[in-house]
């Protein structure tokens, strides 16, 4: 099983793995993010679009990009996630444009490209190598999907700015009075905007995205968990354990020990 990891303070990054979770809650991040359909189907929503990707189907995510995905039936997903800064002409790509549509069906050349890239990364090549399968993996994408540049409504830009907001200080006292201060809107506003275009109010929302830096903290050894509460927000275990079992329906406890039951090369 593959989490999507958390990486807000790398600035530098590329990764790709094959993975089995069925569902992401809605989140953001400042990576980009290439979703393609290995087997089974999945229900992807993209900003205001969603799609159901099927096998050899694709979704495709800038930074800051709202997404979600949800499946109700295995399936299978190859799931490849960089730092805007790790190639220079797609930071600046993705500084300006948005995708209109972010899902198209996979070509004989993408799928070509992304299987040599894979291959490339499982041989640990060097990341000269990564960067120009990179380079044609996106020249593909700007021929299948339809990008503009930016034209932000001001309720995408108060929504963009409030989950920005959550990404940088979730570790922190964090509560929707101390949001709408910071972004100079009204509390009601900013609850009624989370709650319309999320689909889940504030205290759920912030709940998911700690929850998930915790999944992500698990997979190390390296901390306990009184520790990984504190790291993400939560005042003591007990308060952590309860928002945890909630939304992934074990403890953290017993969420890592089947990581590392399915995983034995993560004891160290």
């Amino acid at each position: 099983m593959f989490y999507e990891t958390f990486r807000s303070r790398n600035n530098n990054y590329f990764e790709i793995a094959i993975g089995s979770e069925s569902n992401f809650p809605t989140h953001l991040h400042s990576s980009i993010e290439i979703i393609y359909i290995i087997q089974g189907e999945v229900i992807s929503t993209v900003n205001n679009n969603t799609c159901i990707l099927h096998k050899h189907d694709v979704a495709v995510c800038l930074p800051f990009d709202i997404h979600s995905y949800t499946s109700y039936c295995d399936f299978k997903y190859l799931l490849i996630t960089l730092s805007p800064e790790y190639i220079f002409d797609i930071n600046n790509f993705a500084k300006s444009n948005f995708f209109s549509n972010a899902f198209f069906s996979c070509t004989d050349n993408f799928s070509n490209i992304i299987d040599k890239l894979y291959n490339s990364y499982l041989a640990n090549d060097d990341h000269f190598v990564y960067k120009g399968y990179l380079y044609l993996l996106f020249a593909e994408i700007k021929e299948q999907l339809n990008h503009t540049q930016y034209k932000y409504s001001n309720e995408s830009i108060a929504l963009q700015k409030a989950l920005i907001y959550i990404n940088n200080n979730f570790d922190k006292e964090i509560s929707l009075n101390i949001i709408s201060y910071e972004l100079k809107v009204s509390r009601t506003y900013l609850s009624k905007l989370i709650n319309r275009q999320l689909n889940m109010s504030f205290s759920d929302y912030l709940n998911l995205h700690r929850i998930s830096k915790a999944k992500d903290l698990l997979l190390d050894n390296y901390l306990n968990i009184t520790e990984i509460a504190l790291e993400c927000g939560y005042d003591n275990s007990r308060t952590f354990d309860r928002a945890f079992k909630k939304i992934v329906g074990k403890t953290p406890k017993e969420f890592k020990y089947d990581l590392l039951k399915n995983n034995p090369d993560k004891e160290r």
